[in-house]
């Protein structure tokens, strides 16, 4: 009896140390990106009342052949908050485009567009309990550390007279928003500056549908999907400027961002 006890607590001991190791990697993953935004953050902070003596100049002239290539997560974008009354007033779900980074996401390959996480992470027990999902957990842990060391630049932008995009009351008609950007790139941790230039934000969709038991209806939904995928374009703008720096994969979620699907 005494040896079947034995057993059971070193099964369990095993269990739970087994957990709390792929928590605590999971958290330390956490740590190192939210860690590396937080900088990001900081910089772009320090740096913002310099981006109005940027040159007129194109982002993507004045970077072109100065930034050595690497993988998709090499390049991240963040932009500068905004004052409040320059925020544009949208009804999407994405609600603003200022206080974002845009980088690539560790488990899809597509680009994801968040804000600072106030939240110190926790260990996540719940998710790390099974023993069948430890090798996934750690695996993933240790690809999102590596994706966070990766980043070689960061593209820190200021967005300027930024105009919402709307729909017509009826729906049939719409117009596509528009700002302007000046951007300046840096080497990632160092923070010198590479390059840097301005651009125009960029959407390219031709049609929008939206869906509703009235005309009405329908033009809301559009606007709402309109602004989000706005918002989006606008945020991966200075990014595609620059995508050449992080390879095909980097070029074509950008790209997907410009132009989004009708829906």
């Amino acid at each position: 009896m005494r040896i079947v006890a034995g057993i059971v607590v070193v099964v369990l001991l095993g269990w739970l140390g087994g957990t709390y190791y792929v928590a605590s990697a999971e958290k330390s993953a956490a740590e190192a990106r939210r860690t590396q935004e937080a900088a990001i953050a900081s910089l772009g902070k320090k740096l913002a009342g310099e981006f109005g003596a940027i040159e007129s100049g194109p982002l993507k002239d004045a970077c072109a052949g100065k930034l050595e290539p690497g993988g998709a997560e090499s390049v991240v974008a963040y932009s500068l908050e905004l004052p409040e009354n320059e925020r544009p007033s949208l009804r999407g779900y994405e609600t603003h485009v200022d206080a974002k980074f845009l980088r690539m996401n560790d488990r899809n390959g597509y680009l994801e567009s968040i804000g600072l996480d106030p939240r110190e992470p926790r260990l996540a027990f719940t998710s790390s309990m099974s023993p069948d999902d430890w090798s996934r957990h750690l695996e993933y842990a240790a690809t999102s550390r590596s994706r966070t060391e990766a980043v070689k630049y960061v593209v820190l932008t200021s967005f300027l007279s930024l105009r919402a995009p709307s729909v017509s009351l009826m729906g049939d008609t719409f117009t596509a928003g528009s700002g302007d950007y000046r951007s300046r790139v840096v080497r990632w941790p160092s923070g010198e500056t590479i390059c840097q230039g301005s651009g125009r934000a960029r959407m390219e969709l031709s049609k929008v549908t939206g869906h509703g038991g009235s005309a009405g209806d329908a033009a809301s939904d559009s606007e709402r999907e309109l602004s989000d995928n706005w918002v989006q374009a606008t945020l991966a703008s200075p990014l595609d400027d620059v995508c050449a720096a992080g390879g095909k994969d980097l070029c074509t979620a950008t790209a997907n961002r410009l132009t989004p699907v009708d829906w």
